[in-house]
């Protein structure tokens, strides 16, 4: 690893601001402070666009009230690093820092581990594996969304692999094939925007995720050299305004300082700062020093971690069983019910749902199917379209009672059958109508979860998942525009070319967001964890009495035969 060390004043100022090379960027005398918002070149910006990068999905009511004092990620960390003068700081945050310790928190790795090159995610090898349009010439700037999408679809490949010496001009020629064997063991989930706020970020640290974060600096960042807290931005006669950088939140302390402070470490070596780290104000973080995003976020991000630990032999698993209730979800079509109602939020959708299983899905314990939508960009901003409740605690057995846009059913749908055959002796589907909220404006999911709660031990839960579309639908004051027509005014629509026994592989095209156009989508199990979750706090049915309260009695009708 290029161990170059960072000594004095002058020498900070020939680091990498905004991540390009400082030579490019160091003003003459009388110079205007130079802007290195350079985002149409491809360096890492002071606005990125990230407009289609999610929000994490908060997972219960959190306060700092039940948050420890003080949380530090410095023993999930390899050492510090120096990225020499390379436009290479947006990779050392994300791949050396935030991977690396994600994966060892994972895979328990040892200190002595995180201090080995066979442990640590390569600087390099991500900046080298950038496609040229997303990284300056010459090792000189990037943004984050690139850095992320590469972990997500190739990995990183170790420093013992792709070692941080003699980077030439980080082009793609510079790589060995052998990189990206090795990276195909180091990936990641996805990654998220989160809210910013204290309490988001230390709950992420208390999670044991670091959080990666786009900065914009001061003269005074450039000479820090103790153990204090910076809370305050000087003069940019060294820098130049908006000069941008890349770095990693691994800690907090609310006695730091007067207001509390975050633990960030730097790869400018060990002699920058305290020791290469820096303690920031909690309210300067927040409100000045991150990089403003054109939502109104901030540059906050965390990964989710799936890696494979170096020589692990991989554990044989059982063979499945088919044995049991196996449901699945199946929408047939979802169009406007605008010419039978004349109201534009009103939608009508077909559906099934199928027990593939050899087991019958009684009411005995109540199960729940639930027809959602989910904003594309922020899940925490969901709604609840219908929901029928399967269970013997109200009704006869094989009756069933609508109301309010909801149902409760006391029926057993039997293996190898369907709901549609169990109520109308047909297995051509269920026809329900339901209204859009008439303030829903944005880019939103619809999806038809079966048996929500878990109830049932299946065979194949992917299957409990049915998504209309591969990509979000526009919504406008409730109404959904078919993509490509919004400004036309024609409504969307979705026809199902399957059927239920079509190849399961086609099927499964339906059963999550995530494809090769939407790689970071909210994945089904996210969709699953974060519902129940709102199922067990209450606030779930807080959302189905809101839309209750809105909505006319729903009928289950037969579809008609075509």
């Amino acid at each position: 690893m290029n161990t170059t060390r960072i000594l004095t004043a002058t020498a900070v100022a020939a680091l990498l601001l905004g991540c390009k090379k400082v030579e490019d960027q160091l003003p003459n005398p009388g110079d205007k402070p130079i802007n290195t918002t350079g985002y149409s070149l491809g360096l890492f910006s002071q606005k990125e666009d990230l407009t289609d990068a999610p929000y994490a999905i908060k997972f219960g009511a959190v306060s700092a009230d039940n948050l420890p004092a003080s949380f530090d990620l410095t023993q999930y960390l390899p050492p510090v690093g120096n990225q020499g003068p390379y436009g290479t700081c947006a990779v050392w945050a994300t791949g050396y820092y935030a991977k690396t310790a994600i994966e060892g928190v994972a895979k328990g790795y040892t200190a002595a581990q995180l201090s080995s090159p066979s442990y640590q995610i390569s600087p390099r090898d991500l900046f080298t594996a950038l496609d040229p349009k997303d990284k300056g010439a010459d090792c000189n700037g990037t943004n984050f969304e690139p850095i992320m999408d590469v972990l997500m679809a190739r990995g990183g490949a170790t420093l013992a692999v792709s070692p941080y010496t003699d980077l030439g001009d980080c082009s793609k020629a510079t790589a060995s094939a052998s990189w990206d064997t090795e990276a195909a063991k180091h990936k990641i989930k996805a990654y998220r925007l989160i809210d910013p706020t204290v309490t988001a970020v230390k709950q992420q640290l208390v999670n044991k995720v670091p959080v990666v974060i786009g900065a914009e600096l001061a003269d005074n960042f450039m000479t820090w050299n103790s153990d204090n807290v910076l809370s305050s931005n000087t003069t940019y006669d060294k820098v130049g305004m908006h000069a941008g950088h890349a770095l990693t939140i691994i800690g907090y302390d609310d006695k730091k300082g007067p207001n509390g402070a975050f633990k960030v470490i730097n790869s400018w070596g060990t002699t920058w700062g305290s020791k290469g780290f820096i303690w920031i104000d909690y309210n300067f973080m927040l409100n000045t020093f991150l990089i403003p995003l054109k939502d109104g976020g901030k540059e906050l991000f965390v990964m989710s971690e799936t890696a494979v630990k170096p020589n692990d032999d991989p554990q044989p698993q059982p063979n499945p069983t088919t044995k049991g209730v196996d449901l699945v979800a199946w929408v047939n079509s979802d169009a406007s019910d605008y010419e039978s109602t004349g109201s534009p939020s009103s939608r009508a959708v077909e559906f099934n749902i199928y027990n593939d299983g050899t087991a019958d899905a009684t009411p005995k314990t109540p199960w729940t199917a639930y027809y959602i939508y989910y904003n594309a960009r922020n899940a925490n901003d969901y709604g609840v379209l219908f929901q029928h409740t399967y269970s013997n605690k109200n009704l006869q057995s094989n009756k069933y009672s609508c109301a309010n846009g909801n149902c409760e059913l006391n029926i057993s749908i039997p293996a190898y059958s369907s709901l549609s055959d169990v109520l109308f002796g047909t297995d051509d589907g269920v026809r329900a109508t339901y209204k859009t909220p008439s303030n829903l404006s944005g880019s939103y999911y619809l999806v038809l979860m079966v048996d929500a709660d878990d109830t049932f031990d299946e065979f194949d839960e992917e299957d409990n998942y049915f998504y209309t579309t591969d990509r979000p639908i526009k919504f406008k004051n409730g109404y959904a525009a078919r993509e490509g027509y919004e400004q036309a005014g024609v409504a969307f629509s979705f026809k199902n070319k399957l059927t239920i026994k079509s190849p399961e592989k086609a099927r499964k095209q339906f059963t999550t967001a995530v494809n090769a156009d939407h790689q970071n989508a909210y994945a089904p199990q996210e969709i699953f964890n974060f519902i129940r979750q709102q199922k067990k706090s209450g606030a779930l049915a807080q959302k189905v009495k809101q839309y209750v309260q809105s909505q006319a009695t729903q009928s289950l009708q037969a579809v008609k035969s075509k």
